[in-house]
């Protein structure tokens, strides 16, 4: 995901796996605290925090950018099938977040 990407991620944006299936809505952008003075791209240090379920109020599920497939005025895409997002150990937020958006 590059950079022109990563500005269009606001909250609000329903969030879709690659078949273009909802799962749920961006409720927040984070990035990693990091003391590391070295440089990395913009997007590999962030996670969505997208909320799932009725009215956002399933559980939280705290994807890597790198998920992420495109971004349009209205969706997010991610690069895999919803079985792969559930299957993945997304739910428990990550130490040392800050957010972003």
């Amino acid at each position: 995901m590059d950079e022109v990407k990563l500005a269009r991620l606001v909250p609000g944006l329903q969030v879709c796996d690659v078949q273009g299936t909802k799962i749920g809505t961006l409720s927040h952008v984070h990035q990693f605290a990091t003391d590391d003075a070295t440089p990395t791209p913009a997007f590999a240090d962030k996670v969505i925090e997208v909320k799932t379920g009725p009215l956002g109020l399933g559980k939280h599920l705290y994807i890597p950018t790198q998920a992420i497939e495109m971004v349009t005025d209205d969706n997010i895409v991610l690069n895999r099938p919803r079985a792969e997002v559930e299957a993945a150990d997304w739910t428990t937020k990550p130490e040392q977040l800050r957010q972003v958006s």
